[in-house]
C-alpha cells in the first residue's frame, strides 16, 4: 500500500491519498497526533499516520470522493506545517578554473596540458537575442568599418595560432572550447559531430565556419570529477517552463516546473499494522510532455516563440536520461496524480 501526502502552504491544506479501495476502510478517526485508519480485511488491521509535524483542528478533516475506486482521499484544511523541512537537493559548486577535461567513458584527456584555464559563464538561453545588447569596446578602432573587417582575433584576445586563449566558456549544458584548446588527435569529427578518438563516445558538436567546439558537460569529467548529470541539471532549474531538445532528434521534451519548493511525500508500506511518521520533503512538482516534430509542429513553434519558455540544448544521452527519470517518477504516482489533460505529472 502506498501513501501520498501533499501540503499546499498557500492554502494551509494537507491532502492524504492511500492506494486502497475505499471499501477496505471500515472506519477513520483523527485526534491531536494521529490519523487512524481501520481496514476490513481477512486480518483486521490498523494504520496510524503521525501528524505531529502539523498544527490542525480535527474537525477540518474531510473525505474527498474519488473517481478512482483504488484510491481513498482525505483532506485536512486549516493545517499549518510547524517546521519547514530543509531542501535535500544540493547544488554542486562549479569550478572557477579548469586544468583537465576528460572523456567520461574512457578518461582520455582532450585539452592541452597548458596550466589552468579560467572558467567563464555564458548566459543560459536566448544568446541570439542577448547579442543585440552587446557593444564594441574597441575604442581605438574605426567603428564605421567594424562590419567590413574580420575582427575575430582582435575581439577574442589570445586566440591566434601563437597564443592559447586562457579562458573556457560554459553555460548550463555546454562547454565552449577553441580549436587551440584541444589536444591533437583527441577528437574525431564526423559531419560536425565530435567523438572521442579513443572510444568514439559522443562528446559534442561544431558549427560550420566556426573555430569553437561545443562539448556536452554530461559527457566529460572536469578536473577529474563528473559534475553534471540529470540530478545536477534539475537542481539548477527553478519554477518555469523548459523545452529540451537535441541536435539530431525528432523528439522534444517540454517540462513545466509548477513549484520548485513543493511539499510532498510518498511512502510505501507492506505491514498493514503500521505507525507511519509523516515527514514532508521539499521537491519540484512538474508537468511534462513528449513532443514530436512531425505531429506537434504547431505546438513546438508556439513554445519556441514563447519568451517564457527556456530552450535548453542537451546531448542525446542526457535527453534520454531526463525522459527516463520523468517517466519513472510518473509511474510511481497514484492514478489521480499521474495525468492532467495531455500532460503527465512528475516529482523530482
Amino acid at each position: 500500500m502506498n501513501l501520498y501526502a501533499e501540503y499546499l502552504e498557500n492554502l494551509n491544506q494537507l491532502t492524504l491519498i492511500l492506494s486502497a479501495d475505499r471499501s477496505l476502510i471500515s472506519n477513520y478517526t483523527i485526534d491531536e497526533k494521529w490519523f487512524n485508519l481501520a481496514l476490513s480485511s481477512n486480518n483486521e488491521a490498523n494504520i496510524r499516520i503521525n501528524l505531529n509535524a502539523f498544527e490542525y483542528n480535527a474537525i477540518n478533516l474531510k473525505e474527498i470522493k474519488s473517481n478512482n475506486q483504488n484510491e481513498s482521499i482525505f483532506r485536512l484544511s486549516s493545517a499549518r506545517l510547524i517546521k519547514k523541512p530543509s531542501c535535500s537537493a544540493t547544488i554542486q559548486t562549479q569550478p572557477n578554473s579548469i586544468n583537465s577535461i576528460k572523456c567520461l567513458a574512457c578518461q582520455t584527456e582532450i585539452v592541452k596540458n597548458a596550466g589552468c584555464f579560467n572558467y567563464l559563464k555564458l548566459p543560459e538561453n536566448d544568446l541570439d537575442e542577448l547579442a543585440d545588447n552587446f557593444f564594441c569596446h574597441l575604442h581605438d578602432h574605426n567603428h564605421n568599418k567594424c562590419h567590413e573587417e574580420d575582427l575575430t582575433n582582435i575581439l577574442n584576445p589570445m586566440r591566434d595560432k601563437k597564443h592559447l586563449r586562457k579562458s573556457i566558456l560554459e553555460n548550463l549544458t555546454l562547454i565552449v572550447l577553441n580549436s587551440n584548446h584541444l589536444s591533437p588527435g583527441s577528437l574525431n569529427e564526423e559531419s560536425l559531430d565530435l567523438k572521442c578518438s579513443q572510444c568514439l563516445a559522443n562528446l559534442g558538436y561544431r558549427k560550420k565556419s566556426s573555430l569553437d567546439f561545443f562539448i556536452w558537460k554530461s559527457s566529460v569529467m572536469l578536473n577529474n570529477c563528473h559534475l553534471f548529470n540529470v540530478s545536477s541539471l534539475f537542481s539548477q532549474l527553478g519554477q518555469g517552463k523548459y523545452l529540451f531538445e537535441t541536435k539530431k532528434n525528432s523528439n522534444l521534451l517540454f517540462i513545466w516546473i509548477l513549484n520548485d519548493k513543493a511539499f510532498f511525500k510518498q511512502l510505501k508500506f507492506t505491514d498493514l499494522n503500521s505507525d507511519i511518521k509523516l515527514n514532508i520533503d521539499i521537491v519540484k512538482k512538474c508537468l511534462f510532455k513528449l513532443l514530436t516534430k512531425e505531429k506537434d509542429e504547431i505546438e513546438i513553434k508556439r513554445l519556441k516563440n514563447d519568451c517564457n519558455v527556456n530552450s535548453i540544448l542537451v546531448s542525446k544521452e542526457l535527453f534520454e536520461n531526463i525522459l527516463d527519470r520523468m517517466n519513472e517518477s510518473n509511474s510511481q504516482l497514484c492514478g489521480s496524480l499521474q495525468k492532467s489533460n495531455n500532460f503527465y505529472f512528475s516529482i523530482i
